[in-house]
């Protein structure tokens, strides 16, 4: 009998402060497309679905023809029946710092911030966090799990 391979695919879903999210739509019209919709479609085909830890921290990074973008993206990927998860990192005027140079009222805080945005949208809170970094993550170990 064989058994069967079991894996989790991951996806950081984040831009990095840009008005336009280049990096998380990749689409180069009839070039092709590299991004979220892409990545989706290839796992749906393979009867797959993927967790996607989404910085929804840079909703307030998005205007004009992209405004609502992360609510939009957030329940797109929730309505392919993929997992949408927490992912941090540093992004004013949400907040300015890193996780781990945050307190742990501060991280606190983010952490809710995020969780309420994304269940807010899907009706789910994510059981899931990225902290953005191996110090965050290290920290957020420290303070939550352990």
């Amino acid at each position: 009998m064989r058994k069967k391979l079991k894996m989790l695919i991951t996806v950081d879903t984040e831009q990095k402060g840009m008005a336009v999210p280049y990096a998380i739509e990749c689409d180069f019209g009839v070039e092709g497309n590299c991004g979220i919709n892409y990545i989706m479609e290839q796992l749906e085909k393979r009867k797959m679905r993927g967790v996607f830890f989404t910085n929804v921290y840079e909703h307030n990074n998005y205007h004009g023809d992209w405004e609502k973008y992360m609510e939009k993206l957030v329940e797109r990927i929730f309505s392919r029946n993929h997992e949408v998860e927490l992912h941090t990192h540093a992004n004013p005027p949400v907040f300015p710092n890193m996780l781990h140079a945050c307190s742990y009222d501060e991280q606190k805080e983010i952490i809710e911030y995020g969780t309420n945005f994304i269940k807010e949208i899907t009706g789910k809170r994510p059981i899931a966090h990225r902290g953005g970094g191996i110090p965050a993550m290290i920290l957020h170990l420290r303070h939550y799990m352990i």
